[in-house]
């Protein structure tokens, strides 16, 4: 199940109409997503996307963005703004742009596990607060080993299976998480 913060929810998405929530039954003053409503009885649960053209006009939009190519940015931008409903960005910094775009992207996306793709890349620390409506507290320092999803070693290209406790990250490392 999705749970949106509050802050999420309250402030990021306010009058936003993608946003897809309930209260949540289990944790009273906190939300529930149904933005991903289960579809069968079965699994495959709800819907799951491999690429929308949403994602594709924010990376054509972020692309134009960096490019310092505002005027493209901003068109692209505004016209998946409108096409969702939603209050349209204006702005000719660069820099304001960029942080709109990425913005959008958390909104567009939300719940879709995009937002971990994007703290990699763009080496974010991860700061989550319970008065913001978190359901615990975390801090993540940019860059941390604990964004590293680690691989089974025996699940690598011609590995042979080995013992499940052993640790293998992505960049081929042992050790502990830091």
């Amino acid at each position: 199940q999705i749970l949106p913060s509050n802050y999420f929810v309250d402030i990021i998405m306010k009058d936003d109409p993608r946003l897809l929530v309930i209260a949540n039954p289990l944790y009273p003053g906190k939300y529930a997503a149904t933005k991903f409503l289960e579809l069968r009885d079965e699994p495959p649960y709800g819907n799951l996307y491999d690429f929308r053209a949403a994602e594709m006009y924010l990376v054509e939009a972020e692309a134009a963005a960096r490019q310092n190519d505002v005027q493209t940015a901003l068109q692209v931008l505004n016209t998946l703004q409108r096409e969702r409903g939603a209050s349209v960005t204006s702005t000719s910094s660069q820099d304001a742009l960029i942080d709109a775009i990425l913005l959008e992207r958390r909104k567009e996306m939300w719940g879709e596990g995009l937002e971990w793709f994007d703290i990699l890349r763009l080496q974010l620390p991860i700061e989550r607060i319970t008065s913001q409506g978190h359901y615990q507290n975390i801090s993540i320092p940019k860059n941390s080993n604990k964004l590293i999803m680690m691989i089974p070693a025996g699940s690598r290209h011609g590995a042979r299976p080995t013992a499940p406790a052993s640790r293998v990250f992505i960049h081929g490392k042992k050790g502990p998480v830091k």
